[in-house]
């Protein structure tokens, strides 16, 4: 998980007669933070032939393609179980990325389409012996609704084809924003319940020869580094600090869009025009989105400044 320190960004706390007056002014939101999850369980459907009843769960791509001979392969994809802790709210931004090696693709788009059933990615096999989804069956056994993968075609992006790495291998990554299907009631359940599967546009449109396709690392891809392999990076919206009155004598620090399983710790300043003037009062370990602090108020006439800072 790739995380970064956040920024200062400061609340003004002063006499308590005059506190309610800053909490007028709202919330205050630090700079999001990036977290990147592998993805690990995935794989590939294909309509050609007997390869219909084939389980491709271990092949080091996931095709993505459309024949001459009118078949065509679609990937499918399962999202981390980690992607569940961030709540719609805590979602800045959401991306899934596949590199492919060499992008064949031409002038075709690859959609991704949230599943409507589980699938199993498993190990290899085919007919009686299939492990895992082939393109009739979800789970080597069990029948898809409709045979490829059964899927919802009413909600689903575009990928964006990434720069090009390498001129001479036309090499790239290819990103989806699921974003607005991650804050969607009934797509993100979709998504994180039974994952995703990659379609070529056009399935019904064969070039004259050949293939239109992309063949994506996938996560069991040996001849690549990790980072080509196939992964969903969250940006989360910076934690934003709330300050509650909760006694004569003391106030309440909360704390939402908070990153689960980070330390969040709390500095505090009695000068802010000093750079150096922080002091760490405390260190949050955070498990879920929201957590909150207490600290007794100052005397009359003290101005006091906190920020929070969330440690890699």
């Amino acid at each position: 998980m790739k995380c970064q320190s956040l920024p200062v960004i400061s609340f003004l706390r002063a006499r308590p007669r005059w506190l309610a007056a800053v909490l007028l002014a709202g919330t205050l939101p630090v700079r999001a933070t990036e977290v990147s999850f592998p993805i690990t369980q995935d794989s590939y459907l294909d309509s050609r032939g007997a390869a219909q009843q084939s389980n491709f769960g271990l092949n080091g791509s996931v095709r993505v393609l459309v024949n001459s001979d009118t078949s065509v392969t679609r990937g499918l994809f399962a999202l981390p179980a980690a992607v569940a802790a961030y709540p719609p709210t805590a979602i800045q931004q959401a991306k899934v990325y596949f590199y492919v090696f060499q992008d064949n693709t031409r002038d075709r788009d690859i959609r991704l389409y949230p599943l409507t059933t589980s699938f199993v990615e498993g190990t290899g096999g085919s007919g009686a012996t299939a492990t895992g989804a082939t393109w009739l069956t979800r789970d080597g056994t069990n029948q898809w609704t409709t045979p490829g993968g059964d899927f919802d075609a009413d909600h689903y992006v575009v990928a964006v084809k990434e720069p090009v790495l390498d001129p001479d291998l036309n090499d790239r990554f290819f990103s989806w924003d699921i974003t607005g299907l991650l804050t969607h009631a009934l797509t993100r359940s979709n998504l994180l319940n039974y994952g995703a599967v990659l379609i070529m546009d056009g399935e019904n449109r064969p070039p004259a020869s050949g293939s239109d396709r992309a063949p994506f690392t996938s996560s069991e891809s040996a001849s690549n580094p990790p980072e080509y392999r196939p992964r969903v990076s969250l940006t989360l919206r910076g934690p934003v600090l709330n300050l509650v009155r909760s006694s004569p004598t003391a106030f309440r620090l909360d704390i939402i869009h908070a990153t689960p399983s980070l330390p969040h710790r709390i500095e505090r300043s009695f000068d802010l025009a000093s750079p150096t003037n922080w002091a760490e009062v405390v260190t949050l370990l955070v498990t879920g989105t929201e957590t909150n602090w207490m600290e007794a108020v100052f005397g009359a006439g003290t101005n006091v400044f906190y920020r929070v800072v969330v440690m890699p």
